[in-house]
């Protein structure tokens, strides 16, 4: 792991933490994400001007500030205590307006460039906390029932099969999502408790600073 690649992983392992204590959002896909949606090819993890100007780690759309309606999400007992929180969470959330940035998208099997809307987040604690409001709508409802298995959970966030494909969220159009998200919990041991813990408090882990630094 390079210098660059461990100072974003400060950055963004505390809110993915508490993303995963206030929403069961499995938190090493959520640093999955973040770094897989910040990434440029040339500069690496969190080089995105997307990430770097506007506090958006995730890709997370300017029309998603008003899609993650509750009202529509099923209401059961495991997901009550959820609801209230978003709710709770809506009501002082501000608009901080949108950032404009190209963005690539998966169109009939063909790689399209295009101008898009983002949002932009005045810190990357709101952009943690939009992104688990946005998983906890209808839409993610099949990967959110398998939160407890974070293998699952990247698997059903990849793009639908079909139109009838009710296993799949289409968090990307990228065919190949799941398998990089699963990749990298794995590579870098995203899923290693011991190692997000110092990440986020930087208390000694023992030998795992040393793997995490190989």
């Amino acid at each position: 792991m390079t210098r660059q690649q461990l100072q974003f992983l400060f950055q963004v392992t505390p809110p993915a933490l508490e993303s995963e204590r206030e929403y069961e959002i499995p938190a090493c896909i959520t640093l999955a994400q973040a770094i897989l949606e910040s990434a440029t090819p040339r500069f690496g993890w969190g080089s995105s001007r997307l990430f770097r100007l506007a506090n958006n780690p995730f890709g997370i759309k300017y029309s998603h500030s008003s899609t993650s309606s509750t009202s529509s999400t099923v209401p059961t007992s495991s997901t009550v205590g959820q609801v209230e929180k978003v709710e709770k969470s809506k009501q002082s959330n501000e608009d901080y307006g949108h950032f404009d940035a190209a963005t690539w998208e998966i169109e009939n099997g063909r790689k399209v460039e295009a101008l898009a809307e983002f949002r932009r987040f005045p810190n990357l604690t709101e952009a943690f906390k939009a992104h688990a409001r946005l998983l906890l709508t209808p839409r993610y409802r099949p990967a959110y029932e398998v939160r407890d298995d974070w293998r699952q959970f990247a698997e059903r966030l990849g793009p639908k099969q079909s139109e009838h494909d009710a296993d799949h969220c289409g968090y990307s159009t990228n065919p190949s999502y799941s398998a990089r998200l699963i990749n990298l919990v794995e590579t870098y041991r995203l899923d290693d408790r011991r190692a997000l813990d110092w990440l986020a408090s930087g208390k000694d882990p023992g030998p795992v600073l040393a793997e995490l630094l190989q």
